[in-house]
């Protein structure tokens, strides 16, 4: 970490390679991930909106995050070398919450993000085509489920965080969650975006199986709330 001459930015620098990997295989491989990069990068980040990147061979990529006062989130993924981007909506929910962190009350954020189609200038359609991950700000890349959302929370986790433990905390969060569902129907009613495709993203028995206690909880809140 140096200072760098640029007023108010702070440039990290970090050596690659060590005794089991040369420099040039660990640049290959932070090659690779970047270039791999994907809207869900940045989705549920609060303070990063953009990431730009140079490779060796000096072409740029870059991810864009910008939100419109109707809560749809656009995000540009300029892949190195495309001039055009690859554009993905998103219809994002948030929420400050009471959650419990190491024994602790403290005011965190819950989101969900329900991933839109656009079919002209300003409409919008759900996209049920999306396989719905579990985040803790980042993907938990080994939680699986069949939701048709994205949902994001500061989950206890592995080491890794790459999957949810199941605890207390943790249920507290989903019914958080599940609220924050509930609480989305009613906005998107009340906002023009209700049609048909709304059906196909939100939980149905049709997509649970018998050991996805998450999806079942979220779809026992929707059913409440429609009853």
């Amino acid at each position: 970490l140096q200072k760098c001459s640029r007023k108010g930015v702070t440039q990290f620098i970090f050596p690659l390679g060590n005794e089991t990997k040369d420099t040039k295989t660990a640049v290959s491989e932070i090659e690779k991930g970047l270039i791999e990069l994907d809207g869900n990068a940045i989705t549920f980040l609060t303070h990063i909106k953009k990431i730009i990147f140079k490779l060796p061979d000096n072409s740029i990529g870059s991810i864009i995050s910008e939100t419109d006062d109707k809560k749809v989130q656009t995000i540009s993924v300029y892949h190195p070398g495309n001039a055009t981007p690859d554009k993905i909506y998103f219809l994002k929910f948030d929420k400050e919450v009471p959650v419990i962190i190491k024994g602790k009350k403290e005011n965190r954020s819950v989101s969900i993000a329900y991933r839109m189609i656009k079919y002209d200038m300003q409409s919008f359609k759900f996209d049920p085509s999306l396989q719905g991950k579990v985040f803790i700000y980042f993907p938990a890349e080994k939680e699986t489920h069949n939701l048709r959302f994205n949902i994001n929370a500061p989950f206890a986790s592995t080491v890794a965080r790459d999957s949810v433990r199941d605890c207390p905390e943790n249920w507290d969060l989903i019914n958080k969650i599940s609220d924050l569902v509930c609480e989305s129907v009613d906005w998107i009613k009340d906002n023009g975006y209700w049609d048909r495709s709304i059906y196909s993203v939100l939980p149905h028995s049709r997509d649970i199986n018998i050991q996805d206690r998450l999806l079942e909880k979220l779809q026992s809140k929707v059913i409440e709330k429609f009853s």
